[in-house]
């Protein structure tokens, strides 16, 4: 099957055919995302209600965080509201006082989770 290319994108194909190479659409879910961390041993670090907020976004979310741990994004991920503009999240990388490799969403300012909080009620 040959990936249909896009000349804006870094590696020359489209993003969601080449998280899906097999053909056909896919949603991705939230699940995707930890096979992710997973296959590269590492451990996700999210509030409850950032993945909740997430919901709906799983796709962009996911191109994102590839992106990041590849090393061709900032680790930034504007994440939209239900009631209206956005909350900026930041991923960044860490290491355990025990050796293991952490990755770790958090909004970027401290009102950040509030305001995604306010938006699920």
């Amino acid at each position: 099957m040959a990936l249909k290319t896009n000349p804006t994108c870094r590696n020359n194909v489209e993003p969601a055919e080449a998280a899906w190479p097999f053909g056909g659409s896919v949603v991705l879910s939230f699940e995707a995302v930890e096979e992710v961390c997973e296959s590269t041993q590492t451990t996700l670090v999210i509030h409850p209600a950032i993945r909740r907020a997430i919901k709906g976004y799983e796709e962009s979310f996911y191109v994102g965080l590839r992106s990041y741990l590849a090393g061709e994004a900032d680790g930034a991920y504007f994440l939209p509201l239900h009631e209206g503009g956005y909350v900026r999240l930041v991923f960044s990388k860490r290491v355990s006082s025990g050796g293991h490799k952490l990755l770790r969403i958090d909004p970027l300012t401290k009102e950040g989770l509030a305001r995604i909080k306010a938006s699920l009620d």
